[in-house]
């Protein structure tokens, strides 16, 4: 049950205001104890994620070693490469 407080933001039960559009809290120090909390439960799906990644491409890496041998270290160059700009 939202409540108007003032023209822009609202109330979520009655808690935090927040803007609706940007979905921000109104508090510089909840928006702020709120992105460090994010941050902490994110870190261990970044890590995850990270090391999946690896893993596909040292998989991959392994795949082009028995599908094309002649050229396997090329494409281990050019794969680094590409990695390394993003």
């Amino acid at each position: 049950m939202n409540t108007k407080k003032g023209k822009n933001n609202k109330t979520l039960s009655g808690k935090a205001a927040i803007y609706p559009v940007t979905l921000s809290f109104n508090s510089i120090a909840l928006q702020q104890s709120f992105a460090r909390y994010r941050i902490q439960e994110s870190l261990e799906l970044i890590r995850i994620g990270l090391v999946l990644g690896l893993a596909l491409y040292m998989l991959y890496s392994l795949l082009d070693r028995f599908i094309v041998p002649q050229t396997a270290p090329q494409i281990f160059i050019i794969g680094i490469a590409v990695s390394l700009l993003f």
